[in-house]
Order: C-alpha cells, then structure tokens, then sequence
C-alpha cells in the first residue's frame, strides 16, 4: 500500500510541474508566386506581429508590420504591393503610439498597423488596407481565391497558419 501511495505522490508532483513558455514563437515563409517573404512572431504580453518584406535577409530590420492582441483570426489577402486584411476581432488590440509607446485600445472591427515605416509613412515596401466583408470576398469566387492573389489565415491563439488553403504552421491548444 505504502508503495501505491508513493508512486501516485511521485506522478502527481511530475504531472504538476511548471510547463515553460517560450519567450517567443515565429514562423518565417516565402509566399508561393511572389518574392514576398512573412514572419509571424507569436510574443509574451499577448502579442502578435506579422511583418513582410520582399526579401528573407529584411525581415529582422523590417517597417513592414502588423501588430495584433492575441487571440484573433485574421485573413489577409496579398497582391504585389497592396495587403488586404479582414480581421475577425477577439478582444482589445495592443497599439504602438507615435511617441513610441504602447497601449490597449478597443478598435472594434480594426486594426491598428505597427513599425515606424507604418506609422511615418517612410521605408515602406507594401501598402495596408483594412477591408469590408464584402471587399474582402470580392477576391474569390466561388468561395476559392481568384489568381493572383495570396490569401494568409491566421489563428492567433493556437498559432496555425494556413496560405492558399495548404497548412504552413499546425497549431496546438498551447499557441506553440
């Protein structure tokens, strides 16, 4: 008896171990027919960044970006230079001031686009619109994707990534 007691005492302390987060979580690719290339970088404090730029050596010194609250599941639809983004909004949205700063801020159905080259209008290689449902639907038809765009969907919190339809990033019900 004593040695049932004993083994349910030591599985009981290993299955309450603290679980380690990671500081961050990325995932970097090229989107398919274009010289675009994204990062999505899954942050502590509930954030999430996706920056694009048009070569894979830019991306760590990248203007180009948006910042989301965790949580949400955005589409995003990428031409050459124009993204179109249709956000699915979960919850306030961290936002980068013009003086640097951060703060939370309920944008409803928007988003709020971060870097300096956004904000500046200065450095930018692409152009970002947030889009209507019936906008954003005008670039399928027959509910597939009319060519030669590039649709992105993203689920913030288990962290899955999907582009043209093929999974690029499987999530888990931890973000990782």
């Amino acid at each position: 008896m004593r040695k049932i007691i004993f083994i349910l005492e030591v599985v009981f302390l290993f299955s309450c171990r603290e679980r380690t987060i990671p500081n961050e979580s990325s995932c970097t690719f090229k989107l398919p027919e274009k010289e675009i290339f994204v990062k999505t970088s899954k942050q502590p404090g509930a954030k999430f960044i996706i920056y694009f730029a048009p070569d894979s050596l830019s991306l760590d010194n990248c203007k180009d970006s948006i910042e989301y609250k965790t949580g949400s599941y955005i589409e995003i639809i990428v031409d050459t230079t124009d993204i179109y983004i249709n956000s699915h909004y979960m919850g306030p949205t961290l936002i980068k001031t013009e003086n640097g700063d951060y703060k939370f801020e309920d944008f409803s159905d928007s988003i709020f686009y971060s870097g300096s080259g956004i904000l500046s209008g200065k450095n930018t290689n692409f152009k970002f619109k947030v889009v209507s449902d019936s906008v954003f639907r005008s670039f399928f038809e027959n509910h597939e994707r009319k060519h030669p765009y590039t649709f992105i969907g993203i689920d913030t919190k288990e962290y899955g990534i999907g582009v043209n339809g093929q999974r690029i990033k499987k999530g888990d019900i931890h973000g990782g």
